[in-house]
């Protein structure tokens, strides 16, 4: 999978997925996403590679986030490389942990993204996630200079409204709105540090695997994402307030016991040249021509029919047969517990 000048286009749907649970979806150089594995003779390794996490989310928050490393493809790492946290070692390993994360609510758009018809992407319903990586001459031989985002729900374009930051406006990631946003929370830009867009543009011209999962953060309970992180600083500071998730919130043990049945539905994935993934608009409208003469005797209007109904209010896909077509086939439970809920919205 090759990404610059590239757009991804998800069709998401966050089905009971409760807080702190994240069900990200995201593409990394190698086969592993950043972790721990044993090595040899029982020694403890870390394992590194670049990662572009395309869709991190819940039904309280969102945010689209890469993260660069100075390693090429995955590597194997120890003590200061692996970035540990407990030695104090965070900002100097060969990844940037922390990535350019553009999440609305900690920029200050706070209606943006949530359960509900008060916020422009309701994520109560399903909607379509559109990411676009763009280079500096918009073609795969350019550098990587922008990461864009919009969505697509019930038929409706929703893109991310622009936020300022340190007096300057961005609705996007790029080299200029990380500096700023790092400045601005007081935060290492360690994106940089490792090379920026540039630098990930790079890694994902040479391929990369695409990933989906659900989660929970046995770290620090996904507060980064959806809640109030560090949780020792006040609220009032620029870049701590997430989410509206409280910060007692995304104990792991808690989401497995009380929300046994979250889950979130990724499907009609699509990708290729920014606008191959978008149905094309509506033809344009023939050139005038002379009038032709009006029949004799003039035909009679059709007597008018009844208007068809509307699409039932919050039916994924507009009808209950659509909704249907959404639902996961496998596991069995799934697509069961998907077509309830389609019969509930739509029917």
């Amino acid at each position: 999978m090759l990404f610059p000048a590239f757009v991804i286009e998800i069709h998401v749907f966050l089905t009971c997925t409760s807080l702190s649970f994240r069900g990200p979806l995201f593409s990394i150089f190698s086969d592993e996403r950043m972790r721990f594995t044993c090595g040899r003779a029982g020694q403890m390794y870390g394992t590194c590679c670049t990662e572009m996490d395309v869709w991190e989310s819940n039904k309280m928050a969102t945010a689209v986030t890469p993260h660069t490393c100075t390693c090429d493809g995955q590597t194997r790492c120890t003590g200061i490389q692996c970035g540990d946290d407990a030695s104090g070692n965070r900002e100097n390993g060969v990844c940037d942990k922390d990535g350019s994360d553009f999440n609305p609510f900690r920029l200050g758009d706070k209606s943006f993204f949530g359960p509900g018809a008060n916020f422009s992407v309701d994520s109560s319903q399903s909607f379509t996630v559109v990411t676009q990586w763009v280079t500096s001459d918009k073609t795969d031989a350019g550098d990587l200079t922008e990461i864009r985002r919009h969505y697509v729900q019930n038929g409706k374009t929703i893109p991310t409204r622009p936020v300022s930051v340190g007096g300057q406006t961005y609705d996007s990631v790029t080299d200029d709105f990380t500096r700023a946003q790092k400045t601005l929370f007081n935060d290492t830009n360690g994106y940089a540090k490792r090379g920026g867009m540039k630098r990930m543009g790079d890694v994902l011209d040479r391929g990369v695997v695409l990933v989906m999962s659900l989660w929970a953060d046995y770290a620090v309970h996904m507060l980064w994402l959806d809640s109030d992180y560090p949780t020792d600083q006040p609220t009032s500071k620029p870049g701590v307030a997430r989410g509206t998730c409280a910060t007692t919130s995304g104990v792991p043990s808690d989401l497995i016991n009380n929300s046994p049945d979250s889950q979130v539905v990724y499907s009609n994935i699509r990708w290729g040249p920014i606008g191959s993934t978008t149905p094309p608009g509506p033809n344009p409208p023939a050139p005038p021509g002379p009038n032709p003469p009006p029949p004799f005797p003039p035909n009679p209007p059709p007597p008018p029919g009844p208007n068809p109904p509307p699409p039932p209010s919050g039916c994924p896909g507009g009808n209950l047969a659509a909704c249907i077509a959404l639902c996961p086939s496998n596991p069995p439970d799934a697509y069961k517990a998907c077509v309830a809920d389609c019969v509930k919205r739509c029917d």
